[in-house]
Formats: structure tokens, C-alpha cells, sequence
């Protein structure tokens, strides 16, 4: 734990240090937000440079970090120049309805979180790629692909999935494991993006004007969505990231207006690859935001417009074109496995049509107007502000085109455009239902939303008292029972406090109390976390095994097997699995474990080595054993697959060589075998 705090201190204010040398500024929000860029694009730079190099270790990582801080330091004791701000919070503490806002988002907040730091990983995403990925390049120092098995009906998910990783989450989600060994933080990793994303919102809506307390209630709405807001149930996931991120490019284009520069064009690249690597959908988000940045970086002169552009697309392929690049030089093409086509004519072929993959996963026809609007948690939110944000206004733009005069009408117009851009892409190219892939989309509604209304008195009037009544809604659809009543309660404790701020702080002051508690309060903190990962380590493997609880009671048995696999493998064992891609829990305590996947034929389990995708076509048991054999495999784990009644042919062939295979465990979903070859 020292560790990983002493590592995110100095990326931290290495951060701080470039963000003051390469972008000095005057909003406080938005030094916060490019701070974060180049936070989060020190991770991937660094892990995609050591993992390149199969370098990729702790102590690595640590020394590499050390040096940039040290340069980075040396650089602003020079060039740079101290930061100061003084930020006025008096709007929030003046407004009863922000107060509340505020209370509820952190109440629930609080909670969800503890039940997280206190529970493994509980949802596939996270135990095929979100977790896996990342502790198998732990493991190996690298940042190569583990192939994922999967029946002939998944392998078209797994397939897309591992020619596309790693992405930046992945690197994230690493830098948080890596210190630790387990999941610990992971499991929360979402948690600042919701932080940043309503700073985002916050600074996007201040720079046309809207209000501060507006601003701030329209923010916490979009994070409170309660489809949003409750992705913190679950563990390691993107999709608030890509949200996020999309929100970070858009306010550095907004920002690149006001303050242009060539460092400025460099962070923007940052959060431009930042945001296209977390999530390969992200690339048509992208698509909605290019005639605003169109507008302000052609239709007017750009000083240093082809070297700005140059730096922009150099920073963003650095920090987001990796997977990009490597499946053009390995496949030839960026986008494999998914055929790239441009107006109907095929530019780089795959093995499988966007759209036929798009109906396969996430069939159409699983899309429902009904279910959207009123059963997939998407609040009051949805009715207030982004259906309006997204259809009403646009009609409207033209008649009173007057009123934008001052920011120019044609920007504004392709500003306020987006969320419905973003709305055609999905309805008449994506095609993809999942309402998380929508994440993005909210955010641009209700920006939309605010922007519009601020040249209005009724909006001025009522979208306070939207907003709130959207965080009033939203928190009854968070949790239930227990967990509700907890979260009220602590949410009422939160706004007593804030609400009587200014006359705690000034008893404290007077007392000489206040920096004390603070010091108290930060000593708690830590010690809190050492408690936390102590105990996430400790009953780890007990809790695998009530993982399940809600669901069919026979997928409990996929727990006890994790269980006895986590108290079963203290020292480290190799370990092959099959049958099913959820493979992190495999890793063990401390993730000791190797766990991968053996070819059933003479092939390697590397993805792009199927250009079909379909890995099991050719079935060879001597291979098999051959390749159990080199791996030096000590522990075999047979997955019965998702929807089947029988376990794969591993099974058989392990049955087959009882004095190569010995059965060890053993229950309704899996077989675990102990190998010894000679």
C-alpha cells in the first residue's frame, strides 16, 4: 500500500509540474482536468513503452516514474511557474438545492464504494478482460494478448476483444493492481471519472455562461442517472470512462479556442487518444465532435495550423493508436476483426461485417422505445433534459440564432448538434443495443440542454428545480433495503454538515483544532486503506464462493471452484483453463498464479493467428498434450460452457491419461485436474 500511495503521489505531481510548464491558466477546473490528461497519459506511456519491451515490472515502473518526476521537476524549478488559484465556493455553500445534490451523490457514493472495496469482482467483463488482461501482463511483464476460450457462440466477443486491447483502461486498471496484486482499487477504478466527468460538465457549461450553481446541478444530474450512477455496483468496467473522456476532448476544444497554443494542442492530442483507446466505439463518438473542431481549427486562422495539426494527431496516435497500429501491421487492417467499409466499398477486410457482429452481440432487436424510456434506470434526466436537449432544441436553432451571436450561431449550432449526430450514428449505423455503449451520449444531451436554456429566463427559472428534482428521483432507484437507508442517512449527516460548513471550521479554527483533524483525518485515511487491503486479501476466496448469490444456485459452484483454486495455489501454480472466458479469479492470492490458455492444436493461443476467429476448428490431442507439456502446466481447470451440458473435449483427453491427469476437485460446473508429466 505504501507503495501505491508513494507512486500516484509522484505521477500526481508530475502532473502538476507539466500542467504548470505546458498550460498555465486561470480556470481552476480546467488546470484540474488537464492534470488528469497527463496523469492518465504518463500510465499508458509508460506501460506501453516497458510493455513493448516485456519490462513491464514493479520495480520497472517505479524507476521509470522516479525519472520523469526528477526531469519533470528540473523542468518547472526552470521553466514553470506555481499555480495559484483562489476558488470561491460560497455558491455552493449559499444553495440549499446544491447542498443536496451534493449529499445525495456522496452518500451513495460512500457506500457503493464500501460495498466494493469489501467484495471481489462480481460481473464477466471484468474477469475476462477489465482484470484479466491486466494481471496477466503483471505476470509477464508484457502487454501481449492472452487468448480467451469460449464456446462457438462467444468467440466473436473474445475475438474483437483481444485484437483491440490493450486499451488505456487496461493500462489504468494495471497501475492500480500492480502495486497491490489484487483488485483491491481496481474494483472502484471508475470512481474519479464520475469526480472529473462533472467537473467536465461543469467547465463546459461555464464557458457559455451558465451559472455556476446551474452548472454544478447539471453536472451531478448526468452523474446521477441512476444506469450511470449504479455501474459502482459492479466491478472494473469502462463505460463511465468513456464517458468521461469524451467529455475531457470536448472542453479542450472549447479550450483550445481561448487559449491556443502548441502545448495546448498536445494535451488536446492527449485527451484525444485517451478517448478513442478506451473503448474502439469511441471512434464514431469522435465522428459528432469533428465539425466543432472542424469550425474552430479550419473555418478560422489557426496560427500554426499544420505543425498544431501535426502535434494533435502525434499525441493522440502515442497515446491511443497502439492496438490501431498493431493490428494494421499484423492483419492490415486497424479495425480487425470488424471489415472497414467507407460508403458501401470495403477499405480494410476482416472476417466479419460490422453490422453482423453488431446483430450477433447486441441484437436490434433486443431494442425497445418502451424499455429504454421507462426500464433501463435512466431517470427523470432522460425526460428533462436530454430527450430535449437532444430533439427540441435543434428545430428551434435557426429562429433564434440572435441570441448566440455573441458565441457565434454556427458554433453553437455544432455544439448543440451533437447529441443528435451521436443519436444517427446509433440509430441508423452502430446499431448496437447496450444502453451503457449510450454513456456519452447523456452527458451531450444535458449539456445541450443548459446551454440553450441559459438564453432563456424560464431555463434560468426551472433547471434548478429540474435538476433536483432528477437527484430526488434518482436516489430511489440506487439500491434498496438496508442499503437505502444507509445511504439516506449519510447523505443527511453530509448535507448537515456542509450546510453548517463555515461555523464548524470557524469553532475549529478558534479552538486550533482544524489542522490537527485534518492531519487526523488523512492519517485515518491511510490507515483505513492498509485495514481495507489487508482484509480484501484475507477473505478473498471466501468471499468468491457467495459470488453468486441471487442467481441460480448452480452457478454458485463457478465460486466454490475459485474458492478452492484461491486456497489451493498459496505457493504459485501454472494453470490452464478452458471452457469459459472468466479466468482472473484463477490468479490466485496475491495473483501468484500464471493462468492461461493451451491450444487444442499446433497452433499458439495468440488471436491473430486464427484469421477465422474460430480457435477449436482443428482438434488435436498430441498437440494438446505437447503444448501441456512445454507450458509446464501443473494445474488443469475445465469450465462446463455457458448454455451447454457437456465440458470440452479437455476433459475427455484428461480422462483418457490418468497417469498424466488426476482429478482434484470437482462439482456441478467445472473439473480441476492436477498434471504430472514427465
Amino acid at each position: 500500500m505504501l507503495t501505491f500511495i508513494a507512486l500516484n503521489s509522484i505521477v500526481i505531481l508530475s502532473a502538476y509540474f507539466l500542467g504548470c510548464i505546458l498550460q498555465p491558466t486561470r480556470k481552476l477546473a480546467d488546470f484540474i482536468l488537464i492534470c488528469f490528461i497527463i496523469f492518465l497519459s504518463q500510465i499508458t506511456l509508460v506501460n506501453l513503452f516497458l510493455g513493448t519491451l516485456s519490462l513491464l515490472y514493479l520495480q520497472n515502473i517505479i524507476i521509470s516514474h522516479a525519472a520523469i518526476f526528477l526531469a519533470v521537476y528540473a523542468l518547472f524549478k526552470r521553466f514553470g511557474k506555481a499555480q495559484k488559484f483562489n476558488p470561491d465556493f460560497s455558491f455552493i455553500l449559499g444553495s440549499k438545492r446544491l447542498i443536496f445534490a451534493i449529499s445525495i451523490f456522496l452518500g451513495f457514493l460512500i457506500v457503493k464504494t464500501w460495498i466494493n472495496l469489501n467484495e471481489p469482482p462480481n460481473i464477466p467483463d471484468s474477469w475476462q478482460y477489465h482484470l484479466s488482461f491486466p494481471a496477466t501482463w503483471i505476470r509477464n511483464g508484457n502487454i501481449n494478448n492472452p487468448l480467451v476460450p469460449c464456446g462457438p457462440k462467444d468467440y466473436l466477443v473474445n475475438f474483437l476483444a483481444m485484437t483491440y486491447y490493450p486499451m488505456s483502461s487496461e493500462f489504468y486498471f494495471h497501475w492500480l493492481m500492480a502495486p497491490l496484486r489484487n483488485a483491491f482499487v481496481a474494483d472502484i477504478g471508475q470512481v474519479p471519472f464520475y469526480l472529473f466527468g462533472i467537473l467536465a460538465i461543469y467547465s463546459i457549461l461555464r464557458k457559455f455562461g451558465v451559472a455556476r450553481e446551474r452548472a454544478l446541478l447539471l453536472a451531478f444530474s448526468w452523474a446521477l442517472i441512476p444506469n450511470i450512477f449504479k455501474q459502482l455496483e459492479y466491478a472494473a468496467l469502462v463505460d463511465v470512462i468513456c464517458a468521461a473522456s469524451m467529455l475531457f476532448v470536448l472542453n479542450m476544444i472549447l479550450f483550445l479556442k481561448k487559449e491556443e497554443s502548441l502545448s495546448t494542442y498536445a494535451i488536446f492530442g492527449l485527451a484525444l487518444g485517451l478517448f478513442i483507446s478506451s473503448k474502439a466505439l469511441n471512434l464514431f463518438w469522435a465522428v459528432s465532435l469533428f465539425p466543432l473542431f472542424f469550425y474552430d481549427f479550419f473555418l478560422k486562422k489557426t496560427p500554426h495550423r499544420l505543425k498544431a495539426l501535426f502535434i494533435i494527431a502525434f499525441f493522440a496516435l502515442a497515446i491511443g493508436g497502439y492496438s490501431y497500429i498493431k493490428n494494421l501491421i499484423m492483419t492490415g487492417n486497424a479495425f480487425y476483426p470488424v471489415t472497414f467499409k467507407l460508403f458501401g466499398r470495403v477499405i480494410m477486410p476482416g472476417i466479419v461485417d460490422r453490422q453482423v457482429l453488431a446483430n450477433l452481440l447486441f441484437p436490434w432487436k433486443e431494442f425497445k422505445i418502451k424499455d429504454l424510456l421507462f426500464s433501463e434506470g435512466l431517470g427523470v434526466q432522460l425526460f428533462s433534459f436530454v430527450i430535449p436537449g437532444t430533439f427540441i432544441i435543434p428545430p428551434f436553432l435557426y429562429f433564434f440564432k440572435e441570441r448566440f451571436k455573441e458565441e457565434g450561431a454556427l458554433r453553437i449550432a455544432l455544439l448543440l448538434l451533437i447529441p443528435l449526430i451521436m443519436v444517427l450514428e446509433y440509430f441508423f449505423y452502430i446499431k448496437a443495443f447496450w444502453t451503457r455503449y449510450f454513456f456519452p451520449f447523456y452527458g451531450m444531451g444535458i449539456i445541450a440542454f443548459g446551454i440553450f436554456a441559459e438564453k432563456f429566463n424560464w431555463g434560468r427559472k426551472y433547471t434548478g428545480i429540474l435538476a433536483t428534482v432528477c437527484v430526488l428521483s434518482s436516489a430511489a432507484e440506487f439500491s434498496g433495503h438496508a442499503e437505502l437507508v444507509i445511504s439516506l442517512v449519510l447523505s443527511a449527516a453530509i448535507f448537515l454538515f456542509i450546510y453548517n460548513f463555515r461555523r464548524i471550521t470557524a469553532f475549529l479554527s478558534e479552538k486550533g483544532f482544524l489542522r490537527p483533524i485534518y492531519a487526523i483525518l488523512i492519517l485515518l485515511f491511510v490507515l483505513g486503506l492498509f485495514a481495507l487491503n489487508a482484509q480484501y486479501d484475507r477473505n478473498e476466496a471466501d468471499r468468491y464462493a457467495v459470488l453468486f448469490r441471487g442467481r441460480e444456485s448452480v452457478e454458485g459452484d463457478i465460486g466454490r471452484l475459485w474458492q478452492w483454486v484461491h486456497n489451493n495455489s498459496a505457493q504459485g501454480k501454472r494453470i490452464a483453463y478452458t471452457g469459459r472466458g472468466e479466468f482472473y479469479p484463477l490468479f490466485g492470492p496475491k495473483l501468484v498464479n500464471d493462468v492461461f490458455y493451451v491450444s487444442v492444436n499446433d497452433k499458439p493461443p495468440v488471436a491473430h493467428y486464427y484469421p477465422g476467429g474460430e480457435h477449436r476448428r482443428e482438434l488435436s490431442q498430441k498437440s494438446w498434450l505437447k503444448n501441456i507439456r512445454s507450458n509446464a502446466v501443473d494445474m488443469l481447470v475445465v469450465y462446463l460452457p455457458h448454455e451447454e451440458n457437456k465440458f470440452p473435449i479437455e476433459d475427455e483427453w484428461a480422462a483418457k491419461n490418468p497417469d498424466k491427469f488426476r482429478l482434484v476437485y470437482k462439482n456441478s460446473k467445472a473439473k480441476v485436474y492436477s498434471v504430472k508429466m514427465p
